[in-house]
């Protein structure tokens, strides 16, 4: 649990946000709450675990495990997971080339590096 805590705090951080922001997105009426799960008294509910991904710009599995969605299938392709605004998976194969690229590419945007 603090291991997720200190993801969620990590990610709110390198975003600028404040706990009172992060409230706000996700409706909640204080910041106590955000405070509670990211000193690790409180989990996330799961039921707002993807409302805590899309406001935080992560992935579910990231904030829970802390493992990233691209990794190497047992055939030895690359493979990335997108996630879509309405909690819907895409699944792409890439090869070596394309995977550098998309992470060149990501790597260029605003923020990304906080990633």
């Amino acid at each position: 649990m603090k291991d997720m805590a200190q993801r969620v705090k990590n990610r709110r951080e390198s975003l600028g946000m404040t706990q009172d922001d992060l409230a706000q997105k996700l409706g909640y009426k204080s910041r106590s709450s955000i405070n509670k799960i990211e000193l690790g008294i409180s989990d996330i509910p799961l039921s707002k675990i993807h409302e805590f991904a899309n406001a935080l710009h992560s992935d579910p599995l990231y904030l829970l495990l802390g493992e990233r969605r691209t990794r190497r299938s047992d055939s030895g392709e690359n493979l990335i997971r997108i996630a879509g605004r309405d909690g819907s998976w895409e699944e792409w194969r890439l090869t070596d080339e394309e995977l550098k690229a998309v992470k060149e590419f990501i790597l260029a945007l605003p923020d990304a590096k906080d990633l």
